[in-house]
């Protein structure tokens, strides 16, 4: 057995199907509930069951030797060694998918090796905000600016970005 191939087999030990996430549904009576309290509209003197409906997602335990991405990836931005890499890192994946092709806020973000988190911590924003601006949604001049600041460049250059959203990757 080569050298390569014993260790691909070895990293192929650890690896196990995904189980998707358990979703429970609950409805349940709450209290009867008389027209005379402040709770019911008032549209009869009648007594009404009011149902509570309440549904909660259980994911599955992280197995033992593994790791959550996010905790993973936010111990390596705390190891100034680790984090120059992961922002090295960044920059080759924007490479690799916006090489020659068109600019996007998200290639420019990567490239200057931020995380969606991170650069919308610097522009004061959440990062489902970031995300939205990165797929073609609208955005405020104040964050345009700010972009424009904590990416390091000019107003123009964001502007032609922000003309091609970002697409999806295939599914392939």
């Amino acid at each position: 057995m080569t050298l390569s191939t014993r260790l691909q087999r070895e990293s192929l030990l650890h690896t196990s199907s995904s189980e998707s996430p358990t979703i429970r549904r609950h409805i349940s009576p709450l209290d009867t509930v008389s027209a005379s309290t402040s709770t019911t509209v008032e549209t009869s003197t009648r007594c009404a069951t009011v149902y509570r409906f309440e549904a909660s997602v259980d994911f599955p335990a992280i197995p033992p030797n593994y790791a959550d991405l996010n905790d993973l990836v936010g111990r390596y931005e705390g190891d100034p060694r680790k984090k120059k890499a992961l922002q090295l890192a960044r920059g080759r994946f924007a490479n690799a998918l916006h090489g020659k092709g068109e600019t996007t806020l998200a290639s420019l973000r990567l490239q200057k090796g931020f995380s969606q988190s991170k650069l919308a911590q610097l522009i004061g924003t959440s990062q489902s905000r970031l995300s939205h601006y990165e797929s073609g949604g609208e955005m405020m001049h104040s964050a345009f600016e700010k972009l424009v600041i904590a990416l390091k460049i000019s107003r123009d250059e964001l502007a032609d970005a922000l003309k091609t959203p970002t697409k999806n990757l295939p599914n392939e």
